[in-house]
């Protein structure tokens, strides 16, 4: 059995449980707190009437908390890892048919990016030249971490699609060795030895 919503609130409960573990009176009111939590289980039957179950949980719960709305690199690596799986299963998919299955299965929640055939074009290569090398896998993540908000404005500087975009063309166009290279550069990072 799998569970589809949203792991954040799993992941809290998970935190708190560990933290209150030696507390035998904590302890044994988390014990019942779960005893006394309800469950919804729905049959499904295939793998992805599970996936797009899940990705619209998460897109109603972004919708109500802008907190947990999915960053431009966690929506960039949904897609890229359903793009893998529904591969491994279904043989090739192109960007436009991946771009319709998301749109026909996925309400996307107010203030995020749409999947769209050019959101899944640039998320291919964001994974070719960018992704695909450690140091950069490091830089943006340590970026998408900065997404916090402050004040309701977001502190990575790539917080879209076309922003990555952009930061790939400035990379590749700065002639420097190749677009891993030229990022590189841009962040001031050493050159792969």
């Amino acid at each position: 059995m799998r569970r589809v919503s949203p792991e954040e609130i799993e992941f809290a409960f998970v935190d708190a449980w560990a933290r209150d573990i030696q507390d035998e009176d904590l302890r044994e009111q988390w014990y019942q707190f779960s005893l006394q939590t309800s469950y919804c289980y729905i049959v499904m039957d295939a793998e992805d009437d599970l996936t797009w179950k899940a990705k619209n949980l998460r897109s109603e719960l972004g919708q109500n908390y802008a907190t947990m709305r999915r960053t431009t690199m966690q929506q960039v690596y949904d897609v890229l890892q359903y793009k893998i799986r529904h591969e491994k299963r279904s043989g090739p998919i192109s960007a436009q048919e991946l771009a319709n299955l998301y749109l026909s299965r996925v309400k996307s929640a107010l203030g995020s990016e749409e999947i769209s055939k050019s959101f899944v074009d640039i998320a291919c290569t964001v994974q070719t030249r960018i992704l695909a090398d450690d140091c950069m896998r490091q830089v943006m993540l340590t970026l998408d971490d900065m997404a916090e908000t402050t004040a309701g404005k977001r502190k990575n500087p790539f917080d879209g699609i076309q922003k990555l975009q952009a930061l790939i063309e400035k990379a590749c166009l700065s002639n420097c060795g190749g677009c891993v290279l030229g990022c590189r550069r841009l962040f001031g990072l050493a050159a792969v030895e």
